[in-house]
């Protein structure tokens, strides 16, 4: 009889089409075995307000800590744990070295971290190369969170307002929350990577864990993403997706079976599994919620007074409302051309479409953005379009276009309340 090996196994079961997820390169299914659980996620027993303390830990100690409410729809708060930098973590140590050579490949890149995967409890992940942003979702830069405990829109699912309709949007690993203590920060650092950012596709991932409906924790990679929020960039990011539920459906009889297993924002169907994975999935209540005891803790974790150039660069991402209204508007990767019709009706859908548009062009073509946003200024139809095209138009410093469009537009709104008055008159001030 052969003896069990004590050391993890982290084995691919298949790769994932993600033609259907924009924000998604490249994923695999995995699954781990004789894993340490040194990074988990764990949570109590609900409160008689339904609510539960959680944390992601690392090596019993929180790296995220969070107070989170039973109702999907309803946000929870979160707070910084221990520096990452202070787990005294060899296997985290070991997949940073590796996964800062150029990327070559999701089967590559789960050897390289796969220090990291042994980490993780026995159980079926995903390992997922996005396109995460380097912001919280409330317009934050993601490196200047507050320590204490705060709510945060990115922690639950998105009721989103089209027309005179509600949609709910599921979250995607879209946000990232930091683990490293601000102290850590090199500027040198930041520079070296923005040198490499040329290269996207072989630039050097960040590694993140995702744990609640829009957000990621950062493992690696805090320098990584400060290059990429000066240079207006999403973030090359590994993120490990935990299993998050079941869906069910009608069979040929119309009976109600097991469909789709879902991993956040990706799902695969049942018959992906065996029926040994089938089995831990249908027990993932269990496995998921380890409930133990969870006693919060104060951190200074973030402490620096960032650059405003730090600072601004989160106005250049979606917070999660704007990023909901751009995948049920299906408008997170269009063709500029799909614009000009909006432009001759620029109210209603349009307006939220337009809206959406320069979003994504501030993080994919800035001249397009600017351009788009001039033209949507000009048309001074829609209260919402028109804040949107201000704020981006503020973010091109010194340009003598805007420059003139905003004096004009002072010397003719005699509104001392109005909101796009208030940003023109601050364009000077930096």
């Amino acid at each position: 009889m052969f003896k069990k090996t004590e050391f993890p196994i982290i084995e691919i079961c298949r790769g994932i089409d993600t033609t259907p997820y924009f924000w998604c390169n490249e994923a695999v299914l995995l699954e781990v075995k004789n894993g340490k659980g040194a990074l988990r996620w764990i949570c109590q027993e609900f409160d008689a307000d339904y609510k539960a303390q959680s944390a992601l830990m690392l090596n019993d100690k929180p790296i995220l800590q969070a107070s989170q409410p039973g109702c999907p729809t309803c946000e929870g708060l979160l707070a910084t744990g221990y520096g990452i930098e202070n787990m005294d973590c060899s296997e985290l140590r070991e997949a940073a070295d590796k996964i800062n050579a150029p990327y070559a490949g999701i089967n590559q890149a789960v050897s390289a971290i796969s220090p990291i995967l042994g980490l993780l409890q026995d159980g079926m992940y995903v390992l997922a190369d996005c396109d995460v942003f380097p912001t919280d979702g409330d317009g934050r830069f993601f490196w200047n969170v507050p320590n204490e405990l705060t709510l945060y829109s990115a922690t639950s699912c998105c009721a989103t307002h089209i027309d005179d309709d509600f949609e709910h949007v599921n979250g995607i690993p879209a946000y990232i929350y930091p683990s490293q203590n601000t102290d850590k920060f090199d500027t040198g650092r930041v520079k070296y990577y923005q040198g490499l950012l040329s290269d996207r596709q072989r630039f050097p991932r960040a590694i993140a864990y995702h744990c609640q409906e829009f957000y990621s924790v950062l493992l690696d990679g805090h320098h990584k993403s400060a290059a990429c929020a000066l240079n207006g960039e999403t973030v090359p990011a590994l993120v490990i997706i935990p299993l998050t539920g079941i869906s069910y459906g009608p069979d040929v009889l119309m009976k109600t079976v097991e469909d789709k297993i879902n991993f956040s924002g990706i799902e695969l169907p049942v018959s992906f599994f065996t029926g040994r994975q089938m089995d831990y999935i249908r027990n993932i209540g269990d496995l998921r919620r380890c409930l133990e005891s969870v006693s919060f803790s104060e951190n200074a974790l973030i402490s620096r007074d960032w650059e405003s150039e730090y600072l601004m660069s989160a106005l250049k991402y979606p917070n999660v409302k704007e990023l909901s209204e751009e995948i049920v508007l299906e408008t997170a990767q269009i063709h500029y051309s799909d614009a000009e019709k909006w432009l001759e009706d620029a109210v209603g859908v349009n307006a939220q479409k337009l809206k959406s548009v320069i979003r994504y062009y501030l993080r994919t073509d800035e001249q397009k953005a600017m351009t788009l946003a001039m033209r949507c200024a000009k048309l001074n139809v829609d209260a919402d379009l028109m804040k949107t095209a201000f704020q981006t138009l503020a973010l091109f410093r010194d340009n003598a276009d805007i420059e003139r469009f905003f004096i004009d537009w002072l010397v003719n709104d005699d509104d001392s309340h109005s909101v796009l008055r208030k940003i023109a008159g601050n364009y000077w001030n930096g």
